[in-house]
């Protein structure tokens, strides 16, 4: 779900640029959107394995993607 949530407020759904704040980040959206999706299921992963810890103690576990 938070996957999901994150690409439609990118503005990506499925494997298209439809109009989104990832335009507010790169100049190319339609070009990185499959490196977004990755970078987003790493997130979920990352999560997802560390179950019901504080949201903050999870900060440093996303700076090495």
């Amino acid at each position: 779900m938070i996957g999901e949530l994150a690409k439609e407020f990118l503005g990506i759904r499925g494997t298209a640029y439809t109009g989104g704040r990832l335009e507010n980040y790169t100049d190319e959206p339609d070009q990185c959107i499959e490196q977004v999706c990755r970078k987003l299921s790493d997130i979920k992963a990352i999560i997802d394995e560390a179950g019901s810890i504080d949201p903050f103690d999870i900060i440093p576990l996303l700076i090495c993607l």
